[in-house]
């Protein structure tokens, strides 16, 4: 029988990203979006909306063009998520056929997702970005089409009207926003050609009636991510194309005006998600070659270690709810879920069954591998794994008792 030793106290187990088959396989996904570590709503390029309440073990779905519009049909698609809370939402997004206007769509639920209602806009214009700074007042991102210059939408009344409203800077389009309160935030602005391929960075001081131009120290181009914990201290992703096209990652430390490039990061992979939950835990997510990349920090991005290698996926959105749960969507239409390990699941499928016990049952008695280590086994602490770890597993999966626990905790 194995025995084993360990360095030191082995009862908690990091976070893996791990796969879920969404059902929409082979359908490229838009958008994902976290209330919470229960609550997360995901979207395809093709007018599907699927959410989980359970932290994503099992996925429900439903088309846009059947859940109150049916003009919103398979060539409209939600780009943008935001709840208040459980019951209270709202759903932006890119309608390409019917009313309402082509271009541009945003529902409410109430309920929690049972049922939506429209809520029309000034016209032709699409989804970006929604986001609300408090129940009444909220933001949506127009598009990169340079169609509006440097326009966005601003609801004052719970999303019920939208207006264009311009940041008063010369710009082809507006990205992403960022706030860090209900008064300051930041934004990408796209310039004008011939130099759209370049941005500036903008900030507002009151709630997004003004914005302004900030000099930054650096230069950036299309596609550049931000991420600020308060007023003074941000993070970029950019690349510096005066000097080549790899990507950096830099911070400030003054509200984005100077910027200090974080030598512990240098990669020519492209990242589409950007997320961080506190000064020190980052993630970038995107694509080499195509393949998925997962770029974490625990250092504020000091240093850097890839997730998810060798995955044939590449990764076009992500968003965190806290440092040990994450979700990434895919190209192949499915949904990345990062999330504590279930002590117990030797087949690492979220799920406790009868395929656990015949790995544990294999492993014990006749050395054949799992893809967890025998520590992760050792469910009565005695630094081993024997009958009696198979025996907890046993009542665990078919009796719901005891609470397992992680093993061996003696060096």
């Amino acid at each position: 029988m194995l025995v084993f030793g360990v360095a030191g106290p082995l009862f908690a187990r990091g976070p893996r990203w791990r796969r879920v088959d969404v059902g929409q396989a082979t359908n490229p996904m838009q958008a994902v979006y976290t209330y919470d570590s229960l609550h997360i709503w995901a979207s395809t390029y093709f007018g599907d909306v699927l959410y989980t309440r359970d932290g994503g073990f099992n996925w429900s779905s439903f088309t846009l063009g059947n859940v109150c519009c049916p003009g919103l049909d398979g060539g409209s698609t939600a780009k943008s998520f935001f709840f208040f809370d459980t019951l209270n939402g709202w759903i932006a997004g890119q309608a390409n056929n019917g009313p309402p206007p082509a271009g541009s769509f945003r529902l409410h639920t109430s309920d929690g997702g049972n049922s939506w209602a429209m809520q029309l806009d000034t016209g032709t214009n699409w989804g970006g970005q929604i986001l609300f700074l408090n129940k009444r007042k909220g933001f949506d991102l127009i598009g990169h089409e340079c169609n509006f210059r440097d326009s966005f939408l601003v609801t004052n009344d719970s999303g019920k009207s939208w207006q264009i409203k311009t940041a008063g800077i010369p710009a082809c389009a507006l990205g992403r926003f960022h706030f860090v309160d209900s008064l300051n935030g930041w934004a990408i602005s796209y310039r004008p050609a011939p130099n759209n391929n370049a941005i500036d960075l903008l900030r507002t001081r009151n709630g997004g009636n003004s914005w302004a131009a900030l000099s930054v120290s650096i230069p950036v181009c299309a596609g550049a991510k931000i991420w600020f914990q308060d007023t003074l201290n941000g993070w970029m992703w950019h690349c510096n194309p005066l000097l080549s096209n790899v990507a950096r990652f830099s911070r400030t430390s003054d509200g984005g005006i100077t910027w200090d490039s974080l030598s512990g990061f240098s990669s020519d992979y492209w990242f589409y998600g950007f997320e961080a939950v506190d000064s020190a835990h980052i993630w970038l997510a995107g694509s080499n070659v195509g393949f998925a990349t997962v770029q974490f920090s625990s250092n504020g991005g000091r240093s850097w270690m890839e997730q998810m290698p060798g995955v044939g996926d590449p990764l076009w959105g992500l968003d965190v709810f806290d440092s040990l749960h994450a979700y990434a969507i895919g190209a192949n239409g499915y949904v990345y879920v990062y999330s504590p390990q279930l002590i117990g699941d030797l087949n690492l499928d979220w799920v406790l069954s009868s395929a656990d016990i015949i790995l544990m049952l294999n492993y014990t008695f006749l050395g054949m591998p799992t893809s967890v280590p025998p520590a992760d086994m050792d469910f009565n602490a005695d630094c081993s794994v024997t009958a009696a770890d198979v025996v907890l597993l046993l009542n665990k999966t078919f009796l719901g008792d005891p609470s397992l626990q992680w093993g061996c905790a003696v060096s």
